[in-house]
């Protein structure tokens, strides 16, 4: 790390990463001490990067698919179905809403899987960690539902364009969401840890992130609705399947840690309730079949020839569980994606680290970059 201009005579310069627990992947931050408090904080990046955007623009649409997979991790069905979805509009292959159930469901469970880790990796942070371990269990048990589900742990690889690959019985998704109500047990044991007083003076008035400061950098997600910042996807997308079923936007003002954490448990529930009203309407669906628009396309992506479409420029958003992530595509007379910029809600949560971390305890850092759920893999592209 460089020395900073205004590093005083008695500061210490320490490197924090880049593998860390709090990192969720590899990045680098230097912190200028001045005793126990941060002056000056400096973020570097670039250990993860591969030219993913890159890469898009040379392979088929099948490939991509499966490259987004890789990106999000636990939220590896959240990437791939918010890049298809682009896709979708620009070549107007247009799922069922059946489909679009389906899909949601899934998308909610990612969500409280991501919420939970965040939550007890924050605990475990605080130096209590006895929820973590049952957190990882959950987590453990989701991957083996989603091999049930799909026939594969991680990266489940179930989607097409205009569906799925197969059908999904709607006795398989309520065992699903008997699983995942499991998760209400363990936010009684979270809501336990989260009063206690040392939970409460390590996360209270910690990492505050102002109102006008979350409209400054663009922040999304829990984030910037931990501030006051009433802005959900989900409720702003026009005929998206959230708006037949009725969930609220949890919001609180403080902008700290500790909001930042009741928000994601408060999200939790919000998800399990999605979820039972939309196999409900998942059930009302269930004579019939999931069929996509062409029935090769089980086979063989490069089918859908982009060369048959106008030249179209699209951008495609949705609200995964660490705020807005979109795609923008440029397609030309080729059948390969022209440009695709990816726009992961972290590429603008990062910028905000060096503001809200000076004059904090050193301590504290740890805690306050967990509770903005960074991931590196939309930064480092």
């Amino acid at each position: 790390m460089r020395n900073p201009s205004n590093c005083k005579d008695k500061s210490k310069i320490v490197d924090y990463g880049p593998l860390g627990f709090s990192m969720q992947g590899e990045f680098r931050m230097g912190l200028v001490l001045n005793g126990e408090k941060v002056d000056y904080i400096e973020l570097e990046f670039g250990y993860k990067h591969f030219g993913i955007e890159k890469i898009i623009e040379k392979s088929n649409l099948y490939e991509n698919l499966l490259l987004m997979q890789r990106i999000g991790g636990t939220l590896s069905f959240c990437y791939a179905l918010t890049f298809l979805r682009g896709l979708e509009r620009i070549t107007r292959t247009l799922p069922t809403e059946k489909d679009e159930c389906l899909r949601a469901i899934i998308c909610e469970g990612e969500r409280i899987v991501s919420h939970l880790v965040n939550i007890a990796k924050i605990i475990k942070l605080t130096g209590l960690e006895f929820v973590f371990f049952e957190v990882l269990r959950f987590r453990n048990n989701f991957f083996k539902m989603y091999q049930n589900l799909f026939g594969k742990r991680v990266f489940p690889n179930f989607l097409i364009f205009g569906g799925e690959r197969y059908d999904v019985l709607s006795e398989t998704l309520h065992n699903f969401f008997t699983f995942l109500k499991q998760a209400e047990s363990i936010i009684a044991e979270i809501n336990t840890v989260m009063a206690n007083i040392i939970f409460k003076k390590r996360t209270v008035d910690v990492g505050i992130i102002s109102k006008d400061l979350v409209i400054n950098y663009s922040l999304s997600g829990p984030n910037a609705r931990a501030s006051g910042v009433d802005y959900d996807i989900r409720k702003i997308n026009k005929g998206s399947i959230y708006n037949k079923i009725q969930f609220q936007i949890p919001l609180c003002t403080a902008g700290d840690v500790y909001c930042r954490c009741c928000i994601r448990i408060e999200e939790i529930h919000q998800s399990l309730s999605i979820i039972q009203q939309l196999i409900v309407l998942f059930k009302s669906w269930s004579g019939i079949k999931n069929q996509p628009a062409e029935a090769s396309l089980r086979v063989d992506y490069d089918m859908i020839d982009l060369r048959k479409y106008e030249i179209a420029q699209h951008y495609e958003a949705e609200e995964s569980p660490r705020g807005e992530l979109g795609f923008y595509f440029v397609t030309n007379a080729t059948n390969r994606l022209y440009r695709c910029k990816i726009n992961g809600a972290s590429l603008n949560t990062v910028q905000i680290v060096e503001e809200i971390c000076q004059n904090v305890m050193a301590a504290d850092i740890g805690v306050i970059v967990k509770s903005l759920d960074l991931l590196v893999s939309e930064v480092d592209r």
